[in-house]
């Protein structure tokens, strides 16, 4: 099976939650706390700081929030697949496939093999 961007897009956001946060305490520490235990990881960017104070605080929310809702979309896919009801399933249908489009290939097969379980076409 051929993996895409989409198989991987939770570790991809944790990752980059996980960067922008270290940037922002970096960055937090050299303008508001002076911190002398960070002192050694500070990086003189000058009057950049500001900006990169900024930039990463906008991104840990947005990769935060694109974390928050990977889980809640895996979470909701996950809690309407196992349905015990067949009638329930059919009526999902649609939102099921466009989670599955939205989650990746591992999803979409998830999908089929339900389909073929409930002998939906």
């Amino acid at each position: 099976m051929e993996k895409s961007i989409r198989d991987f897009q939770f570790i991809i956001y944790a990752a980059l939650f996980v960067i922008s946060m270290a940037v922002l305490v970096i960055v937090s520490n050299q303008l508001i706390f002076h911190n002398s235990f960070l002192n050694d990881a500070q990086f003189n960017v000058g009057d950049w700081v500001y900006w990169i104070f900024a930039v990463s605080f906008i991104a840990a929310i947005m990769f935060g929030y694109s974390m928050w809702a990977n889980l809640r979309d895996t979470s909701r896919f996950e809690s309407l697949i196992n349905s015990s009801s067949k009638s329930v399933f059919v009526r999902n249908l649609d939102e099921l496939e466009r989670l599955a489009k939205k989650l990746g290939k591992g999803y979409l097969i998830q999908l089929e093999n339900a389909k073929e379980k409930w002998k939906v076409k």
